[in-house]
């Protein structure tokens, strides 16, 4: 089995990124991290951190907004492009323009796609209060595509709207990443209590740990 983990920035901005790859190595046979270098860091588009492998986008955004669209565009482009040929049975987005692809990819693969809303679109872009709306309910409708989703924190509820109310696993993980693990079973999403002794529940087959 295969997972991929996209986030629209470089990996390092958040460190669940990172660490969820890491952790899912041990339960899946290959596991890809793609991100995006848009700020031109003198990063390498290709390396392997812990058997993750990293995978950068390397078009740099400018203060262009039609020159923006189309490199979005672009940088969708390239993801859907790994995730249809790696295929991956497990695909959890970081952010919005990481969710588009995602769920192209599970209609066209059915993969297992999990949302991490750690920024929604709609409050964290500095958008017009009528376009913020916009961007709110396009998002939402996409998680209508998702199997789970992680938070920063349970008050983060409230941006998955009707969503919240769903059966689909939630799962709230503190941005510190190590103040709450949590176990998710890749195929089922089988929630399973965390520790209360921050240790990690032991290496259990087919689980991953999103932290």
């Amino acid at each position: 089995m295969n997972a991929v983990f996209i986030r629209a920035d470089p990996h390092d901005v958040n460190q669940p990124v990172l660490q969820a790859a890491q952790a899912s190595c041990s339960a899946f046979d290959q596991v890809l991290l793609l991100c995006w270098n848009h700020k031109g860091l003198p990063l390498p588009r290709s390396e392997v951190a812990d058997t993750a492998t990293i995978e950068r986008f390397g078009f740099v955004l400018s203060s262009g907004v039609l020159r923006d669209v189309i490199v979005v565009i672009c940088y969708q482009t390239w993801v859907l492009r790994h995730l249809l040929g790696l295929r991956p049975q497990l695909v959890q987005a970081f952010d919005f323009n990481s969710l588009v692809p995602a769920v192209v990819a599970r209609l066209l693969t059915g993969c297992i796609v999990v949302y991490d809303v750690r920024d929604p679109l709609s409050i964290c872009s500095g958008l017009w209060p009528a376009v913020g709306k916009l961007t709110g309910w396009i998002d939402r409708f996409l998680m209508g595509f998702c199997s789970g989703f992680v938070l920063p924190k349970e008050a983060s509820k409230t941006h998955l709207g009707g969503w919240a109310r769903s059966k689909r696993p939630t799962v709230a993980i503190k941005n510190t990443c190590c103040d709450v693990l949590q176990h998710v079973e890749a195929m089922k999403f089988d929630d399973i209590p965390p520790r209360r002794d921050g240790k990690d529940a032991g290496s259990r087959p087919k689980k991953v740990r999103i932290a």
